[in-house]
């Protein structure tokens, strides 16, 4: 009756938090009472929080309150389950009431309904309900404050939490990062006899969101149903973190045995983003000390803006029982998929010797920093389920009908009794299903047996199978085995068959096969005798080994030599094979051959038939086909197998496999028309049966010594395309794992051929043998030998170019990151540890000018490319480069010298192939070496043009001669100067040469011979020549042959230069500028001198035109008749300003008396004058205009 009555639904309760603050949830919930009363529903009004403590102690020794009882203790209360206890409350006084305002208090687990009357009257008493719901195991203590009229009363509250037999966990999440979610499944023990089932589910958080296990949707009745003693999830409960808060509630269960559950929510959603775990908690669940140890995997997710480090993750407390295999990384901004943190593995054994049950998984960062704490659980319990191991091991074979059948029974070594709800028979093979022993669920007690099922043979287990007994603490796993005694017969053959088939065998040929025979039961067999019925046969045990069995690896296997036979035995271990080997000697003529094998043990006689075709014919390989040079992984190497037959028969190709099996060598069958889906051997030809491919991508991990299979982006030396510091350190592992592995394959490149050997089955043939060889090789992406790419010599300022072609010879993408060595950090550092054969080796070479190189692609770089390089933090002076399969790229590597001499430096190619490799990139720098008339340029010693004092003393003679018929005098000077190297010839020196139709010389031409010479190592091309900036010529010089030309070196090339002076100075200097590819001004002085005394006389000899004269004449004119027109204008204008200014002014009036002006009176007659009337002159004040009356 009490339980019905304090089932009822609270409208409203309390629950108190432990920061003091009062919160409210609104919803339902069902209380279960161990009073006879009901509490009824009334309100409670918010609080200011606990009186203070000066309140509370002087209100108790007042007692004007009474309660009863004083303080209230629950005892044991199971975990998950509430409790209600009524208390009375008493006025003690005797004349006045006391008015009940609230109760409030600081914990979650205490929970009260509202007082029956708020008005208490005097000697009168009322009453209230405490509900005391258990969120955590252990004992509990806090106080309630009663707030009334008199002041604030204490009240407290006692009660341990212990287990519940429903195995409920709290979810309580103290820090949830916002936009976080929270996954949690909700799970129930049934620890009844019989079945229960899940009633009904309540939750009182809106953004608390439950789904069913299996996705959306209707669920069936027996997702609610539990079986006895197990355990089942039936709900999954998910929160999103949308607001920043404190969510407390709750999520009610009811199950068809009247009793009502809770699972207390309490979720904190902070604003600080970060790392987090999906659940509140992680639960390694139940285990014994005999169980083997458990594996779990630790994921977080990242709500963060960047990427978060985690460097170290720790147990606490510190235990030995739970390890953790963790590495260093880095967890990507990810809200919605879980990062992998480590694998945590679980010794139950010595869970069980400390006694741990809780503890925290610590992630931290560099320096010990915290980032996250997930607490786990744990329930180890010592015992186990034991039972006998003998009996698990049975023979039922057919002798064993009339067997007896034993009885296997299982004992409690638990301390707690131990529920057994289920028994399960699992067979070995995937095809048979589980079958569910026929037992009712039973609870042992400690030490007590119990008899599941009886072994022999009619017993449900055939060979190996599992049994599974579960209980409500763990699952124990039983492993039993059935045996008949009975070696299994395998034909070591490329096609299954129940016979040993020989095939086409040439006359007088010896032929081989091979069988094994396979134990397969628990425990070994003994081999008796052999024989064979053929008299040309012989039959020998090759020998018993226990590795793994494989067929071909087993035909690999065909040598005494590769079974270990120094203590051979007959004796067959469980889990071994016997490998025989059956030799017979074909003979002369055609003959088909159908024969027995026997072997005996002490369970049956093995009979196996074997048979053998005889015919004329013989069968190769074209051994030119089974070559495959220069391979790499990642290069698909390719090669047509070709077989030539001299059997007379046709013969179809029906496998071709290697021996062992090999995944980096395969052999593929062309494709064939007609539905035909194999290769056809014809007869007496050579027939091409299909391809081989090496370089797959399922080759073995110690066989791979190039990175960028799947994605050459993910390689690491393409993770660092900024070039930081540690750029060296990841190059440098990767490269040199790599270069490791393709030494041991090579055996330190002694041995660079890898031999396989595949076996061939035909419709005639049977396992035909042949060998392909494969050469490894490092592959390079380049195609120069010396790697060293040089440049042609290079003027100092001018860059050259040198154009690298960067090949993929890969059947994958290729990433490539071309720096210098300049750029590369610790660039020294990686040149002193790289193997001396990939380093290009140069004598002369001196390490200078590493500055001096460059890096261009081809064409020019769009500024999208641009925008995308800088936002993917490429190296600005490097260059990155992407390749598809077998595609190839040419880049430019410049050389701009700044001085002369070698200039070397180191190209590295990083990739996604070999890591790396390392060109040399070698350019040698010189200066120019120009001399004109023996100068160089610059030169402050000017060439001279003297003119000879036998010309000058003519200038008398030809100042006589009329101006018309005047003579021109040319003069070559063949003088040299005293430096001068040019050997004249003897026609340069021909005074009589005419110079009239080369330059119009208006008196005395003095012309030179110069040589411009080229005397260093680089080619010189004068684009023009100039004189004080006019082209060719300029200040009376003129250069008589002014078109380009190039100088080889130590080459030479004839300049005349003619000089007319003008007679104005006696000394003229000019610049002669010549315009080449030297890249720097390239001047020269030119001087002439005229001695002073032949200046005058020379000038007047100048011949003059004949249009002077008249020119003369007629300025002269004109200069008068100016003259005489401007005296006439002076005239004219001197007689205008005389008639103006005196001649034209008015007789002179009386000076202004400005007294006589009166403004009072005015006359008629009074003439008026104004400022503006007044003229000031020279002589006086004159009016200009007449007076005007007013």
């Amino acid at each position: 009756m009490a339980l019905h009555l304090l089932a009822g639904v609270l409208c409203v309760i309390a629950f108190f938090h432990p920061n003091s603050n009062v919160r409210y949830v609104v919803g339902p919930i069902s209380l279960a009472s161990h009073t006879e009363a009901a509490a009824e529903s009334v309100r409670v009004e918010p609080d200011d929080g606990p009186a203070s403590a000066h309140q509370i102690e002087a209100e108790d020794e007042a007692k004007q309150i009474k309660f009863s009882p004083p303080s209230l203790d629950f005892t044991s209360c199971t975990f998950g389950t509430a409790r209600s206890e009524k208390v009375l409350v008493q006025n003690t006084y005797r004349d006045r009431p006391i008015q009940l305002f609230s109760i409030s208090g600081t914990s979650a687990h205490v929970h009260s309904s509202f007082f029956e009357d708020k008005v208490l009257p005097p000697l009168q008493n009322t009453s209230f309900h405490i509900v005391f719901v258990v969120r955590e195991l252990g004992p509990f203590s806090s106080p309630l404050f009663i707030h009334t009229s008199e002041g604030t009363h204490k009240f407290m509250v006692e009660g341990i939490g212990v287990e519940s037999p429903y195995r409920l966990q709290p979810i309580v999440v103290k820090r949830l990062p916002i936009n976080g979610l929270l996954k949690q499944q909700i799970s129930i023990h049934n620890p009844y006899p019989t079945s229960i089932t899940v009633l009904e589910i309540v939750k009182n958080i809106e953004d608390l969101r439950l789904d069913l296990p299996v996705g959306r949707g209707q669920a069936t009745q027996t997702l609610w149903k539990i079986s006895p003693y197990s355990t089942k999830i039936i709900m999954n409960a998910y929160f999103k973190a949308t607001a920043i808060s404190n969510y407390t509630g709750y999520i009610r269960l009811k199950t068809s045995q009247d009793d009502i559950l809770f699972v207390p929510v309490d979720i904190t959603v902070t604003a600080t983003p970060g790392l987090y775990y999906a659940q509140d908690k992680l639960d390694f669940g139940y285990g014994n000390s005999l169980q083997e140890p458990s594996t779990f995997t630790l994921e977080v997710f990242n709500s963060a803006k960047r990427v978060i480090k985690v460097n170290k993750v720790d147990v606490e407390p510190s235990t030995e029982a739970i390890k953790v295999a963790f590495e260093p990384l880095k967890i990507p901004i990810n809200n919605t998929h879980p990062t992998f943190i480590a694998s945590i593995t679980v010794n139950w054994y010595r869970a069980c010797e400390e006694n741990i049950n809780n503890g925290k998984i610590v992630l931290r960062t560099k320096g010990g920093q915290l980032l996250l704490k997930i607490p786990f659980s744990i329930r180890p319990k010592s015992g186990e389920l034991a039972y006998d191991r003998i009996i698990t091991t049975f023979w039922s074979g057919n002798e064993a009908r009339n067997a007896i059948l034993i009885d296997f029974w299982v004992r409690n070594d638990y301390q707690d009794p131990l529920a057994i709800s289920r028994v399960e028979l699992q067979p070995l093979s995937p095809k048979q299903k589980t079958k569910a022993l026929k037992l009712e669920p039973t609870v042992l007690s400690p030490g007590e047996k119990l008899t599941l099922m009886k072994l022999g043979k009619s017993s449900s287990v055939k060979g190996m199978a599992f049994l599974i007994v579960f209980s409500n603490i763990t699952s124990t796993n039983i492993t039993l085995n059935s045996y008949d005694g009975k070696l299994h017969p395998i034909m070591l053959s490329l096609r299954p068959d129940e016979e040993l088939d020989l095939g086409l065998v040439s006359h007088g040929c010896s032929k081989e096969g091979f069988f094994a025979l396979l134990n397969l039961n628990p425990l070994p067999i003994e081999i008796n005798e052999w024989k064979i019925s053929y008299s040309k046969a012989d039959l020998e045990l090759l020998g018993i080994d226990k590795d793994k069995f494989s067929t071909t690896n087993l035909l690999a296997r065909t040598s005494v030599t590769d079974f270990d036979r120094s203590n051979m035995q007959r004796i067959v271990e469980a889990g071994s094979y016997a490998v025989f080997r059956l030799r017979v000697e074909a003979p002369i003529h055609n003959e088909n051959i159908f024969e027995k094998i026997m072997v005996f043990t002490d369970y049956e006689d093995i009979v196996i038939p074997f048979r053998m075709t005889v015919l004329g014919g013989s069968l190769e390989m074209v051994k030119d086909s089974l070559v495959l040079p220069d391979c790499f992984p990642g290069k698909h190497c390719f090669a047509t197998v070709q077989v030539q037959s001299t059997f007379p028969a046709l013969m179809l190709v029906e496998s071709v496999v290697s021996v062992p099996h090999s995944s980096d060598l395969r052999f593929y069958f062309p494709q064939l028309k007609q539905s035909i889906a194999k290769s056809i051997i014809n007869p007496s030809t050579t027939s091409s049966i299909g391809h081989l491919l090496w370089g797959g991508k399922d080759a073995p991990e110690d066989l791979i010594y190039v990175d960028g299979y799947s994605d050459p982006a993910h390689t690491p030396c393409m993770q660092l395309l900024g070039l930081p510091s540690r750029t060296k350190d990841v190059d440098l592992k990767a490269f040199e794992r790599n270069w490791g592995r393709f030494r041991k394959l090579t055996n330190n490149e002694k041995n660079q051929w890898r031999n396989y050997t595949f076996l061939m089955d035909t419709s005639g043939v049977r396992n035909f043998p042949f060998e392909v060889k494969v050469r490894l090789i490092w592959p390079h992406l380049t195609n120069i030998t010396d790697q060293i790419v040089k440049f042609p010599l290079t003027q100092v300022g001018n860059t050259s170019y040198a154009t690298v072609e960067i090949i993929n010879s890969a059947s994958t993408a290729l990433l490539l990151h071309l720096v210098l060595e300049s750029d590369y950090p610790r660039s020294k550092e990686l040149l002193s540890v790289l193997p001396p054969k990939l380093i290009p080796a140069c004598a002369e070479c001196t390490g200078k000018g590493k500055k001096s190189f460059g890096l261009r692609a081809q064409g020019k770089t769009s500024h999208e490319e641009s925008s995308l390089l800088k936002e993917a933090g490429v190296h600005p002076r490097t260059l990155l480069l992407l390749l598809g399969p077998l595609q190839s790229s040419r880049i430019f590597v410049t050389f701009t010298p700044d001085e002369s001499g070698i200039s070397d430096s180191m190209l590295i190619i990083r990739n996604s192939l070999t890591v790396m490799e390392v060109l040399m990139v070698k350019g040698k720098a010189t200066r120019p070496q120009f001399r004109f008339g023996n100068r160089q340029p610059g030169s402050t010693n000017p060439l001279t043009f003297d003119l000879p004092e036998k010309l000058l003393q003519e200038c008398e003679c030809l100042k006589t001669q009329p101006t018309p018929t005047q003579t021109h005098k040319t003069k070559n000077i063949s003088k040299k100067d005293e430096d001068e190297d040019f050997d004249e010839d003897e026609d340069l020196l021909d005074e009589d040469e005419d110079l009239e139709d080369l330059y119009s010389v208006p008196f005395l031409t003095v012309k030179r011979i110069f040589t411009a010479r080229n005397s260093g190592s680089l080619p010189i091309t004068v684009r023009s020549m100039s004189i004080n900036g006019s082209p060719c010529e300029g200040n009376g010089y003129h250069i008589i042959d002014c078109q380009p030309f190039q100088l080889q070196p130590n080459e030479g090339r004839r300049i005349d230069i003619a000089h007319t002076p003008g007679f104005t100075y006696s000394r003229i200097r000019s610049l002669l500028e010549f315009h080449t590819s030297m890249g720097y001004p390239v001047n020269f002085t030119l001087e002439s001198y005229v001695p002073p005394e032949y200046l005058r006389p020379c000038y007047a000899a100048m011949p003059r035109p004949r249009w002077e004269a008249f020119l003369l004449l007629s300025s002269t004119c004109m200069m008068i008749m100016l003259f005489v027109c401007v005296m006439v204008a002076a005239f004219l204008d001197t007689d205008r300003i005389m008639q103006t200014s005196f001649f034209n002014v008015s007789t002179l009036q009386p000076l202004l008396d400005l007294n006589l002006i009166d403004d009072s009176t005015s006359d008629s007659n009074l003439v008026t004058f104004t400022l503006s009337h007044i003229v000031v002159a020279r002589c006086g004040v004159y009016p200009v205009y007449p007076c005007r009356r007013d």
